[in-house]
């Protein structure tokens, strides 16, 4: 895990998607790891799939993939948000879910700023992404109540996937 948050966190830009593959590859072995440990719990795997959904969400923004391969990087985000919200279940911890899920609607924003990108019908873009937006709201709002250390940063988040949605959505046609 330190090797991988290394990779993610590195200061140097030059070299993001190697570094992002780098920090996948420690990630995706920590996950290899916790399937043999017996005493592995919820909270490890919640971690762990919280960090490969980061991963894949930021290789989903790396322009030099096509837009099936970052429509692909985005989908595993998607499915590591899913697993990592399962595996926060058990653990009762409110503000921990409230987090994922908030997380998990800011994906779904990326998912509309692709779904233009392929060219899908104006109407149904603007649909999902109104849709979206206000999922993005209810999550923060839980957040909120749930986990106020978190706020400000939550609600910049919030913020940016508004603005991208809003101001900067590009539809192909």
């Amino acid at each position: 895990m330190q090797q991988g948050n290394y990779y993610l966190r590195r200061e140097d830009r030059n070299d993001l998607p190697q570094d992002i593959a780098k920090a996948h590859l420690h990630f995706s072995q920590a996950l290899g790891y916790l399937r043999f440990l017996s005493d592995a719990d919820h909270e490890d795997y919640t971690d762990v799939y919280k960090k490969l959904m980061n991963v894949e969400e930021r290789m989903s923004y790396i322009r030099r993939f096509s837009l099936t391969e970052r429509v692909r990087h985005l989908e595993e985000a998607m499915k590591y948000s899913s697993l990592a919200i399962d595996n926060a279940v058990p653990l009762g911890k409110v503000g921990r879910l409230a987090q994922l899920e908030f997380e998990q609607a800011c994906l779904k924003a990326r998912e509309v700023e692709l779904d233009a990108q392929k060219g899908i019908e104006v109407q149904k873009v603007y649909r999902k992404r109104d849709e979206v937006l206000q999922s993005i709201d209810r999550a923060l709002d839980e957040l909120r109540s749930s986990e106020p250390s978190k706020r400000d940063e939550a609600e910049r988040w919030a913020r940016n996937c508004r603005h991208r949605l809003e101001n900067k959505l590009k539809i192909k046609g």
